[in-house]
């Protein structure tokens, strides 16, 4: 199996309304969390696009690194919920 590597940013907007404007500028708002980590994470559309190369149904080691927080450090990951609009049927 290949390794996928993404870098994602950390987000510190919270609410329904900040998600929103961010939804509309092309990024994805995401949710890391496990024994030592957890923290809202953004992530752009060219990253995700790196993700729908895998079928979520299976599973597979993502190689995550955070620009604002462990620089360097990539951390694995497992891709747990993807939740797409239901007309549109766009990532949310």
């Amino acid at each position: 199996m290949e390794k996928i590597n993404i870098t994602v940013k950390k987000r510190d907007d919270l609410g329904k309304g900040k998600l929103k404007k961010l939804r509309k500028e092309d990024f994805i708002p995401a949710v890391v969390y496990g024994h030592d980590i957890s923290a809202p994470l953004l992530l752009d559309k060219e990253a995700f696009k790196v993700l729908r190369s895998i079928h979520f149904s299976e599973s597979a080691i993502i190689n995550m690194s955070i620009e604002d927080g462990n620089a360097g450090e990539a951390l694995p990951v497992l891709v747990k919920d993807v939740q797409f609009h239901p007309l549109t049927e766009k990532v949310i």
